[in-house]
């Protein structure tokens, strides 16, 4: 915050909302601090990203089913990793009990990356899958 440019103040705004959902444990006020961020920095990604990964911190697939429908609204103005938006289609499908499509979805983007990666990938979307 000390730098006190939009990408630094944003960056800190979507670290403190991380904060609170993933070390804290306090999923409105993370939620809360997520939205604000979402609202101040509107078309951009990154406050995006954040809200989908608090998302899947608390396995709320209404929230994370939000999250992607933005990410794919700005998609056309914004360029992001189609397999960040593979990753947390995939992960919706798992919490909706749809892991052998949620790994199908994304067995072409694990081709590109090494194997421990892979299995940390596979681990979490067969976890989703068990909820």
């Amino acid at each position: 915050r000390t730098i006190d440019s939009d990408q630094s103040n944003e960056m800190a705004d979507i670290a403190e909302a991380l904060y609170y959902a993933k070390a804290l444990s306090k999923k409105q006020t993370s939620l809360d601090k997520i939205n604000d961020c979402v609202n101040k920095y509107p078309g951009n990604h990154y406050p995006l990203l954040a809200f989908c990964d608090i998302a899947l911190k608390y396995n709320d697939k209404s929230l994370l089913e939000e999250g992607l429908e933005k990410l794919e609204k700005i998609m056309t103005t914004r360029h992001f990793s189609i397999k960040t938006l593979n990753r947390y289609k995939a992960s919706l499908l798992a919490l909706n009990g749809k892991t052998d499509e949620a790994l199908k979805l994304i067995e072409k983007d694990l081709s590109r990356y090494p194997a421990d990666s892979k299995e940390r990938i596979v681990s979490k979307i067969k976890a989703f899958g068990a909820r």
